[in-house]
């Protein structure tokens, strides 16, 4: 790296010292970019050749308990992050009761499997941002964080590998994953994730380990790409029982809620707060035209095959 940027300095200089001042402006700035530009694809070349001797490492080999310590995070005891005021508990629409009604119904008598799970997961990820859209108003989201843009920038995603430069034990590594939902957020070419959401594979098994690990990744991205709000929110459910957590500063704290025992409002709510917040990242003072997370830590996204 420091050798590319030598190289890029000296390229820079050179092409200043080329031209007049009387002609320099649009000629000068189309240098420059060359410039950044040879730099920029040196050094995705020097990154490939790291990433390829890098062992393979999947965040779903590590056991519970090693993802604190590989992932350098821990427990914050806090659970005021939870607490949903009365103005900000929204009903679950009805549409989305009688859509989760038909599926209990069409698959009545047949063993649960991961298709169902993710049939009633769809359908409540879906309906929320969807009603979200429809409302339309984030001039001030529900977590008091000032919103410039605009929930209509907000999106779900869909099975995303995540790959991670990690040093483990001192030894280089390539953290592996795949992310079965995302919450993305922003312009295209400057989009961004603020929610991963691991679906379990078996009623009663949690995902929150799979998912803190895939949220630390992407928390150590944003800090490595200097963004303003380096939190990540995370979703470990197997459509009845959802545990949501929430990463900053190498922190996080969890809280679980049971859709069937009454608590529906709350998982919507949660998740109209998580949404409120993606809007609220996309104005150009939080986001702006910065470094990707791509260009900055080396994290990568690919949308599954």
């Amino acid at each position: 790296m420091e050798e590319i940027l030598i190289r890029l300095e000296k390229n820079v200089k050179d092409a200043i010292s080329k031209i007049s001042i009387r002609k320099r402006g649009k000629t000068i700035d189309k240098q420059i970019d060359t410039c950044f530009d040879l730099a920029k694809t040196e050094t995705q070349k020097q990154q490939q050749v790291e990433k390829s001797s890098r062992p393979l490492k999947p965040v779903t080999t590590l056991k519970p308990e090693e993802i604190p310590v590989v992932f350098g995070i821990s427990e914050d005891a806090s659970s005021g992050k939870w607490n949903i005021p009365s103005r900000d508990r929204l009903p679950v629409p009805q549409h989305l009761r009688a859509m989760l009604s038909d599926i209990d119904i069409v698959t009545k008598g047949s063993p649960r499997n991961e298709a169902q799970t993710r049939t009633r997961i769809d359908a409540i990820l879906i309906s929320t941002l969807a009603a979200a859209r429809k409302d339309g108003s984030t001039a001030q989201t529900r977590d008091s964080i000032s919103s410039m843009g605009s929930v209509h920038s907000v999106h779900l995603q869909f099975e995303k590998d995540i790959h991670l430069p990690w040093d483990i034990e001192n030894k280089p590594h390539m953290l592996s994953g795949r992310i079965d939902y995302s919450l993305w957020y922003g312009n295209p070419g400057d989009m961004e994730a603020n929610l991963v959401v691991c679906e379990a594979k078996k009623q009663g098994e949690s995902g929150r380990y799979q998912a803190l690990g895939y949220m630390a990744m992407i928390h150590k991205a944003r800090k490595m790409a200097g963004r303003k709000d380096t939190s990540v929110w995370g979703i470990a459910t197997d459509s009845f029982s959802w545990d949501f957590l929430h990463l900053d500063n190498d922190q996080y704290t969890m809280c679980t809620y049971h859709w069937n025992h009454g608590q529906a409002v709350e998982v919507v709510s949660t998740l109209r707060k998580i949404i409120d917040h993606a809007s609220g990242l996309i104005g150009g003072t939080v986001l702006g035209r910065k470094r990707t997370l791509e260009e900055a830590s080396e994290i990568d996204f690919q949308s599954s095959m």
